[in-house]
């Protein structure tokens, strides 16, 4: 058994984060979706991340939002905004407006109590609703997306476990390439379909592997070692698929082995 270090698991589990680039790109496409098409993502964030703090506010103006019935054909109130101006002590007077509430809650001249960011007071709420506000989602969609790479790490992990539980099981064969094609698609690289055979217990199996990188290293050799799961034996690693470093050890701690089963080979 020849075991990985450090480095090359890192390597491993790299190799699988470029192998599943798509579902981390979709997450960040989604979040980045949500982020532009939201006004005040920006705010949101600064707003959950920054230190506050809270001052009096003067409702200046309370604007009711109207809405057409087309059934009614009549205008209907839809919620309220206001008009608030607080004083800071370095900015001075700064005029804001905070909308909506279903219901009136504040009238002209009313005082209310907000809580702005101590860095950039023009990011402001009044007290009672910056801690239960739903009109912005750029911070949900932030959890997603933490949560979805959390998820992915999780299945990296179990992923690196499983393959070097299967390589340092010590099992394995040389197996043959029967079949190398190149496909050309209209956009993006060329894609290499390699088929290669082998036998486990003298029955034979196929393993097909698809791969965008040059696969040069794959086909260097007449026969290439290949690790398989003892009682799957269609589950397999080629040893060219891991890093350098790994490979020469392995071949040094098992070359005899390997050239011992190479000399059975008929074919």
């Amino acid at each position: 058994m020849t075991p990985f270090n450090f480095q090359e698991k890192l390597s491993i589990s790299f190799n699988h984060l470029k192998l599943h680039y798509g579902v981390i790109v979709l997450l960040l496409s989604i979040f980045c979706l949500f982020y532009i098409s939201n006004d005040y993502s920006d705010r949101e964030f600064e707003w959950r991340l920054s230190v506050k703090e809270e001052t009096t506010a003067i409702v200046n103006q309370v604007i009711p939002y109207r809405v057409w019935d087309y059934e009614k054909e009549k205008y209907l109130n839809d919620g309220y905004a206001y008009i608030y101006t607080f004083e800071h002590p370095k900015i001075g007077f700064i005029h804001m407006e905070y909308g909506y509430t279903e219901k009136q809650m504040w009238k002209e001249g009313d005082q209310v109590t907000i809580a702005y960011v101590k860095d950039n007071p023009y990011v402001n709420l009044p007290k009672g609703y910056y801690d239960t506000r739903s009109n912005f989602i750029g911070y949900n969609i932030l959890i997603i997306l933490i949560l979805g790479c959390i998820v992915f790490i999780i299945q990296s992990w179990r992923n690196l476990r499983k393959i070097v539980g299967i390589v340092e099981e010590g099992a394995f064969v040389l197996a043959r390439l029967r079949t190398h094609k190149q496909i050309t698609p209209d956009e993006g690289p060329v894609q290499h379909v390699l088929v290669f055979v082998y036998t486990v217990d003298d029955k034979p199996y196929t393993h097909y592997l698809e791969t965008v990188d040059n696969p040069y290293y794959l086909t260097d050799e007449k026969r290439e070692v290949m690790f398989y799961q003892k009682g799957n034996p269609e589950k397999v690693y080629l040893l060219d698929e891991f890093p350098s470093s790994y490979r020469q050890r392995w071949m040094e701690e098992n070359g005899e082995e390997v050239k011992s089963q190479f000399s059975m080979i008929k074919n």
